[in-house]
């Protein structure tokens, strides 16, 4: 026999194939003149593995999905394959240990393999067989009979070629959970609906990079009826159309990274009713917009969606982040890389922007929000008993009255996104305070640590509670000159409330900027600004004030490092405070040295009172 002539599956146009560690479709068995014997025509995964077209001389043998990825190849170098427990025996009988120490992906969720005691088949929890040659089943019944408690199956970059053999393997396992098959070619079955009870239990799929379209997905879709978590990065995706009221309905979780999407067709998912993640990074998107609702208002679209990544990107419209402000559920948000850009420049600033617009966001590219908030030294607020000590940092309005307390989010019904402290206060609102600890604010039982569940994460960072106050502060400071133009004081214009729309809102929530602020067009720009401070010291009555001219954005800890080379007293001896001519009586307490001057509202011409043990 020829060694070219060796036996073939009689199935063999359009099975997988491995030769040197690439995957293959074969497309075309027979003779390629002048040579002889049999030759496998194959359309390779990696396209830069291939040589032509399926033409060889003139002549058309077979076609490709992909330019340049075919080419021809003996039935002797390649193997298409084996069963699913002869690949289970020839793995696992190696380093057993090994095997059951490794991690496995399936989608978003990273699961462990959980060690077992026995050294059984029977035990085993998952199976990763990624990279491997299995192709098919087997004999009916054996991996209900060999492997029957596996929740997670990694089957990625296999030999497997059709659903329905993926269903052979995966009815047998009735426990089967999680479920990774990226890097295949799967042919789509004629009737998936019959396949469903082979996946009856499936929560979670990883289909990334098989070349898969959406109308391909979707004629899949009935065999999944319970899943929850879908990643199909990185396939051949672009016009979206809806699943109707039936597919897809309990997905909560959806990866659709690295395809070329058309953004226009986006909205053909807003009526998935549980999705809370969408993962629609380097997807090439430039523009949402929400048709059902004006600025300002939610949109009754992704009524679920939680969790939003835009990353890498071409956003450079601010018109979309308020276009994100509509998603009435919407706490973590992600939009690295992308040409957002302001006045100034500085990418600091394209935060605070995006803080200050988005304010149910707890997690902004990766970091946390902190919504934290300290409630001590209070024990009476509107007349009811609180027992926290709350710093008030400079807001504008307090109970209809203008006053000059330094910063706060929310009182009296209002949300308060930040640690508070009402340092020695005496009388608020006509109520004697009185130091002690809280137990009731407004008539709401509270903790001494609330939690505000509206921000959270944004570009991964959790957002926190300080970096909100400041960045809506500043946010305010930054558009005042255009809210005054746009009739602000009386009924801002249409324009200015499509651009801003969280401006009227943040108004209501700090008061209007004074006109010396307005004056300020590029508040970011304060670290540049040097502030004229004056030192006192009321403890050391014969030692004289201080007067230094120090940066806004100088932190507190080098404020008090520069104290001590004056004063030879150690730092943590130090403890400041300060006073403003704004507010005279009023004592402010500056307890974090890792806050700048900025962030306590510290002006020109102020008094930091130094105090030591």
């Amino acid at each position: 026999m020829d060694a070219s002539e060796v036996l073939l599956p009689d199935d063999a146009v359009g099975r997988r194939v491995s030769y040197g560690g690439e995957r293959a479709t074969v497309r075309y068995v027979g003779p390629v003149p002048p040579t002889t014997g049999v030759w496998l025509g194959v359309e390779w995964d990696n396209t830069e593995r291939g040589k032509h077209d399926g033409v060889h001389e003139g002549v058309q043998y077979f076609t490709c999905s992909s330019p340049g990825s075919g080419s021809f190849v003996r039935p002797s170098k390649v193997s298409f394959g084996l069963d699913f427990l002869t690949a289970v025996e020839q793995l696992y009988h190696i380093d057993t240990d090994e095997v059951l120490s490794e991690d496995i992906n399936i989608s978003s969720k990273k699961l462990q393999w959980d060690r077992v005691r026995e050294r059984s088949f029977e035990s085993l929890p998952s199976i990763i067989l990624n990279r491997s040659d299995v192709c098919s089943a087997g004999a009916e019944g054996e991996i209900r009979e060999t492997t029957p408690n596996v929740r997670w199956l990694d089957l990625s970059r296999t030999l497997i070629g059709r659903w329905v053999d993926v269903a052979a393997i995966t009815d047998q396992m009735v426990a089967l959970e999680g479920l990774q098959l990226s890097f295949n070619r799967l042919a789509p079955p004629p009737d998936p609906a019959s396949l469903s009870a082979s996946f009856s239990r499936l929560t979670a799929l990883a289909l990334m990079e098989c070349a898969l379209s959406w109308s391909q997905v979707l004629h899949c879709a009935p065999m999944w009826p319970q899943l929850e978590d879908l990643s199909l990065e990185g396939n051949h995706i672009s016009a979206i159309t809806s699943p109707g009221p039936v597919l897809l309905q309990t997905l909560k979780s959806l990866t659709l990274a690295r395809n070329p999407l058309e953004q226009e067709s986006l909205l053909a998912l807003a009526s998935l009713p549980r999705l809370e993640q969408l993962n629609l990074a380097q997807t090439g998107l430039s523009m949402i917009h929400f048709p059902d609702s004006g600025p300002g208002e939610d949109t009754q679209m992704f009524p679920a969606l939680k969790n939003l990544n835009l990353d890498q990107n071409s956003i450079s419209e601010w018109s979309v982040v308020n276009e994100l402000t509509k998603l009435r559920s919407l706490e973590q948000f992600s939009c690295r890389a992308n040409p957002l850009k302001t006045s100034d420049g500085n990418h600091k600033t394209c935060t605070q922007i995006l803080i200050a617009k988005l304010p149910r966001v707890s997690l902004l590219n990766g970091t946390k929000v902190n919504t934290t908030i300290n409630l001590p030294r209070v024990s009476l607020l509107n007349g009811t008993k609180v027992n926290t000590t709350i710093n008030l940092p400079r807001v504008s309005l307090l109970n209809g009255t203008k006053v000059k307390l330094p910063r706060v989010s929310l009182l009296n019904g209002t949300k308060v996104n930040t640690t508070i402290n009402l340092p020695r206060v005496s009388l608020l609102n006509g109520t004697k305070v009185t130091p002690p600890r809280v137990s009731l604010l407004n008539g709401t039982k509270v903790n001494t640590t609330i939690n505000l569940p509206r921000v959270s994460l944004l570009n991964g960072t959790k957002v926190r509670a300080d970096d909100r106050r400041g960045a809506e502060l500043d946010y305010i400071k930054l558009f005042g000159e255009a809210w005054l133009q746009a009739g602000g004081r009386s009924q801002p214009s249409p324009d200015f409330i499509t651009d801003h729309p969280r401006y009227q809102a943040l108004i209501q929530k700090y008061g209007a900027p004074e006109d010396g602020e307005l004056k300020k067009p590029e508040p970011f720009a304060l670290k540049n600004q040097l502030l004229k401070i004056h030192f006192l010291f009321p403890d050391d009555a014969e030692r004289k004030r201080i007067e230094k001219k120090l940066p806004a954005s100088m932190e507190l800890q080098k404020v008090k490092g520069l104290l001590h080379r004056l004063l030879k007293i150690p730092t943590a001896e130090l403890s400041l405070s300060y006073t403003s001519p704004k507010m005279e009586g009023t004592e402010f307490q500056m307890d974090n040295d890792l806050k700048s001057l900025q962030f306590y509202s510290i002006e020109d011409g102020d008094t930091v009172l130094v105090r030591w043990s």
